[in-house]
């Protein structure tokens, strides 16, 4: 039975399977074929007409009733074709509306992602975060002595800062995927509980934009 629409996933899993999936070297040799027949049929009208001959669709029909057949086959395939695209676009639209809050959270976590990686990598500099290093600062100045405060506020092995470091280029890496492909297979585990949480923020704020100010009478 033939297809009438793909949705948002199923496009995308198509995409994937034709780009570099099992389907990839077919698509190339079926694109190639279709390039290099328009290639050839657009060089000299007279080409339309080795066409028909080639397709066995002239025997004894005159050759304009030849290429109205050849016409209609192809005007009917290519009606088929726009209405399986327009539903399929419709499909896309509704599938990336849902996303929306998925979408919006990942774009924001990034730049998340992006400020921490930056304190983690000031700190490691440091050699400990920066609420050590303020710890230690208090520390100096109430007089404890250096040994006391390695104690107390001690720095932290660079291989913990790399851990972390690597963690969050991981995650980045996985919401970059999916902000460019819109496939969910490539968001980190756990991540529904956090568009959740942050699409109540995100509504929140707007309810605090939208209600008028409550000014008391006097």
């Amino acid at each position: 039975m033939s297809r009438t629409s793909y949705t948002l996933q199923e496009s995308i899993d198509l995409a994937r399977a034709l780009r570099a999936g099992p389907d990839a070297a077919a698509y190339h040799k079926a694109f190639k074929s279709a390039r290099d027949l328009w290639s050839l049929l657009n060089r000299v009208p007279s080409n339309f007409g080795f066409l028909v001959e080639a397709l066995g669709m002239r025997d004894d029909q005159a050759l304009d009733d030849a290429l109205e057949r050849l016409g209609g086959e192809i005007d009917a395939v290519y009606s088929k074709l726009a209405d399986l695209i327009e539903q399929s676009d419709a499909a896309r639209v509704a599938g990336l509306r849902e996303q929306k809050e998925t979408f919006d959270w990942a774009v924001e976590r990034r730049v998340e992602l992006e400020r921490a990686r930056d304190r983690i990598l000031r700190a490691r500099e440091a050699g400990a975060p920066e609420s050590v290093l303020q710890q230690r600062a208090k520390l100096r100045k109430a007089g404890v002595p250096e040994a006391y405060i390695e104690r107390l506020a001690p720095g932290r092995d660079p291989a913990e800062f790399n851990a972390e470091l690597a963690a969050i280029d991981e995650e980045s890496a996985k919401l970059s995927e999916f902000v460019q492909s819109r496939d969910p297979a490539h968001l980190p585990a756990g991540y529904a509980a956090e568009v959740q949480e942050h699409a109540a923020i995100a509504a929140s704020r707007r309810t605090m934009k939208s209600e008028p100010p409550n000014i008391r009478a006097a």
